[in-house]
């Protein structure tokens, strides 16, 4: 316990707990930084390594299912088109990691939020290596991979991410590709009731709301 509080930060634990103990249901509460990444240059954005660690983007339903094994995210049921991607870090031929993409918009569902994007902005999200294969740098190297990767199909793009600023391990994974801090928000959701206020580039439609989505949208930058 004590080495958790020293690697995440006590407020993320505590978060941690209480979520644990009180229903999904029930009430659920965040407090989160939206940040906008810098585009990594192509030397420093190998898609493999002598290590054998290498990344690839999931291109059948064989794929997506291991990156949804490994990151603990499922895909929605939907006849529409699929508006995320899927990049896969793999160790020799075995499947240690992952990091999805979304275009449009992103639902934060526990807390009843939907991020709306600009065109011209993408959001990532559900980031996990496996236990075993962290302290090896593969996070950041797969993060550099797709930072650069999404920007080469010929369209301005803007990578977003939401990431608990109490949470001293994944500001510290994120923070030197981090380029700017676009805002900030404070979510709950107790029942039906939705409460959630905003700072910076990001706009609430409304800071309280019963029984619907509440959306944030992001301005561009």
């Amino acid at each position: 316990m004590l080495a958790q509080v020293k690697s995440r930060g006590l407020l993320y634990v505590i978060g941690i707990a209480i979520n644990r103990v009180v229903p999904e249901f029930l009430f659920r509460a965040r407090v989160f930084g939206v940040y906008r990444f810098a585009s990594p240059d192509a030397s420093s954005s190998q898609a493999s390594y002598d290590d054998g660690i290498r990344f690839q983007w999931c291109k059948n339903e064989q794929e997506f299912k291991l990156a949804e094994e490994l990151t603990f995210f499922r895909l929605p049921d939907s006849d529409q088109q699929n508006p995320f991607r899927a990049c896969l870090a793999f160790d020799g031929g075995k499947a240690v990691g992952g990091v999805w993409i979304a275009n449009g918009s992103f639902g934060e569902t526990e807390l009843g939020l939907k991020i709306q994007l600009q065109p011209s902005q993408r959001w990532l999200f559900a980031a996990n290596v496996a236990k075993s294969h962290r302290q090896r740098g593969i996070y950041g190297r797969m993060l550099r991979y797709v930072l650069w990767s999404v920007g080469q199909d010929g369209v301005q793009t803007e990578i977003l991410a939401s990431i608990n600023p109490t949470n001293k391990a994944s500001m510290a994974a994120h923070r030197r590709m981090i380029a700017e801090t676009l805002g900030k928000c404070i979510a709950a959701r107790f029942l039906s009731l939705g409460f959630c206020i905003s700072t910076g580039d990001l706009t609430t439609t409304k800071p309280i709301g019963i029984g619907s989505e509440t959306l944030v949208e992001v301005r561009s930058t």
